[in-house]
């Protein structure tokens, strides 16, 4: 029974291949989302506030067949949009709705009940901005920053983070982050390039901000102006293949080149122009500086502004979403008694997931980085995203409930901490589409019970991370201090990424952009397991330790994953019991 399609779409059209076969992938996202779209319950509002709260989910999601009762994660929804809907509920009704009560009430039905009754009690006047934690520092080297900046606040502490890890392990390139591709149709020469990149450092803070950790408390200044650095060569003389391995030359190199964040923005770029092959583009940055979003939104911008259709988002003057937004919240937070009483109480007896072999071991000094990388069967990806809409949950939960089993599997473990990396953008206009870095990496503790029908798994993980969409905004310093762990080990040693890049998928359409993209991220965590989803595709990308995690164990946890997957796809009604992974892999 497991085997009945759930839904059948008829297409007016099969899309195609270049060689004239259909395009199997295409056509199964085609009509996943058609089959979406009729299963849509159009029920029209029945009050002013759910009218009201249709026309944003509508615009947002930009879906008009959206009605009241439908699902918002059904829909389309993910923790972006999430911003966009929060930020235009309390502009057109002035309430306030945070992303973690948008989670747990996934309707626009749902959701009318709360704007309603949080408009009866909340005064109609707009309540005064939080005023920040005091951090105006009395010294002599403060003062000369604060007189030369636009801005001065305190660097968040996943930034400072990530710049201390930076600075030990200088020669490991370590949170320097690259990208580079070759593109055609489309000009890149210098001057325009120049051009482009000095109006988007004059739009965007961050493309003008230096970070010093010389300070009693570590800042980063924003200055009134900033040069972008530009590095451009000739590579029409070479051949396609010395072109590629030339880029490969450049990148190698530019990671010896550490960044000086307290001189200079750290970030740059490079373009070579390839003759008819088009141009090749790189840029490095620290990954303190942005994050992943904040990097496509970049390219997205770049490429529209080169284009000459980028049209800027209305102004919005002091209230604009910023970095500094993210200090002042998680300074509050760090003092909120309900945060600290919950993790005290959610980590307490906590373990970190180990490998066997490695109980108790101290975090190594040397890390030697090591990757695969592989698209995932594509047949498996749309049976996720209908599961997802079936249950009505993220599909990031789905993967998420994957990679706990697949842990669960390497480490003989059930009961272990691993870490999420969520976004903590500023839920207010503009948070979506400010340039920074808004991470925070999240400890999930979620003991698995493989008795239990993997459906039911799935809700009770979705109903834990909705949770932790409040709670996991305090920035993990918080949570570590507020639970007192102190163990040899560090807490978070394996991480889950989920990516969806949605933001650029237009411009990538308009741009010719060479499917092989050449990049380097790297952290310093032992097992990091991240999903990368563009339209149809979802490609996955495990990174390890290779002083902690041997090749054969890398190996074996993807086929433990992807098997999870199968499993919990065909048979979500069924108990996903360790015994079926463990023979479902050999059977692979």
């Amino acid at each position: 029974q497991y085997m009945w399609p759930r839904s059948v779409a008829c297409l007016q059209e099969l899309p195609l291949l270049g060689n004239g076969k259909v395009d199997r992938s295409r056509a199964l996202a085609d009509g996943q989302r058609h089959a979406m779209t009729q299963a849509k319950s159009g029920i029209a509002p029945r009050t002013a506030t759910e009218a009201v709260l249709v026309e944003v989910w509508r615009d947002v999601l930009q879906d008009p067949g959206i009605g009241v009762t439908d699902n918002y994660f059904r829909c389309g929804g993910d923790s972006i949009r999430a911003i966009q809907i929060t930020a235009a509920i309390a502009h057109s009704l002035g309430v306030t709705v945070s992303m973690a009560e948008l989670y747990a009430l996934p309707s626009v039905e749902q959701l009318a009940h709360l704007v309603e009754q949080r408009a009866s009690i909340e005064d109609s006047t707009s309540p005064e901005p939080a005023s920040p934690a005091h951090w105006r520092l009395d010294t002599e080297e403060f003062a000369r920053l604060e007189a030369n900046s636009q801005s001065v606040f305190p660097i968040s502490d996943v930034s400072q983070g990530m710049l201390y890890h930076a600075l030990r392990d200088a020669d490991s390139a370590v949170y320097h982050d690259q990208t580079a591709f070759f593109v055609s149709d489309i000009d890149l020469t210098p001057k325009a390039v120049e051009g482009v990149l000095v109006a988007m450092c004059a739009a965007h803070p961050a493309l003008r901000t230096t970070f010093h950790l010389d300070h009693a408390v570590p800042m980063q200044a924003v200055a009134a102006d900033a040069s972008p650095e530009l590095h451009c060569e000739n590579w029409r003389a070479l051949s396609r293949d010395d072109q590629d391995r030339s880029l490969q030359h450049y990148l190698r190199a530019d990671r010896c080149r550490a960044f000086t964040p307290e001189k200079s923005p750290p970030w740059r770029m490079a373009v070579f122009d390839c003759g008819t092959r088009g141009f090749a583009i790189a840029m490095s940055l620290h990954h303190a500086l942005m994050d992943g979003w904040s990097s496509a939104l970049f390219w997205d911008e770049f490429f529209r502004r080169l284009q000459g259709v980028w049209v800027s988002p209305d102004a919005l003057g002091r209230d604009a979403a910023s970095c500094r937004d993210l200090v002042v919240e998680q300074a509050e937070l760090a003092r909120d008694a309900g945060i600290r009483a919950y993790w005290a109480k959610e980590l307490a007896d906590a373990r970190p997931f180990e490998l066997p072999g490695q109980r108790g071991e101290s975090a190594r000094a040397e890390v030697v980085a090591r990757e695969i990388a592989t698209r995932l069967d594509p047949r498996i990806a749309a049976r996720v995203r209908q599961l997802a809409g079936r249950l009505g949950i993220a599909v990031r939960h789905c993967y998420l409930l994957g990679y706990l089993v697949a842990l669960s599997r390497v480490s003989y473990e059930q009961d272990f901490v691993a870490g999420i990396v969520d976004n903590v953008r500023p839920q207010k206009a503009g948070g979506d589409r400010v340039l920074g870095c808004f991470l925070n990496t999240v400890p999930l503790r979620f003991p698995l019970d493989f008795s239990t029908p993997a459906s039911d798994l799935l809700h009770a993980l979705d109903a834990r991370v909705t949770e932790l969409k409040h709670f996991g905004r305090a920035s993990l310093p918080t949570i570590l201090d507020a639970c007192g762990y102190n163990g040899a080990t560090p807490l978070l040693s394996s991480v889950f990424v989920y990516l969806n890049f949605h933001v650029i998928e237009d411009t990538r359409k308009a741009v010719r952009i060479e499917p092989d993209v050449f990049g380097h991220d790297r952290a310093n965590t032992a097992l990091d397991l991240i999903i990368n989803e563009s339209g149809a595709h979802a490609e996955l990308k495990l990174k390890y330790d290779a002083c902690r995690v041997s090749a054969e164990l890398a190996s074996g946890f993807i086929v433990a994953f992807t098997n999870a997957l199968e499993l919990m796809t065909l048979q979500p009604d069924a108990p996903l019991s360790l015994p079926s992974i463990v023979n479902g892999a050999k059977s692979r």
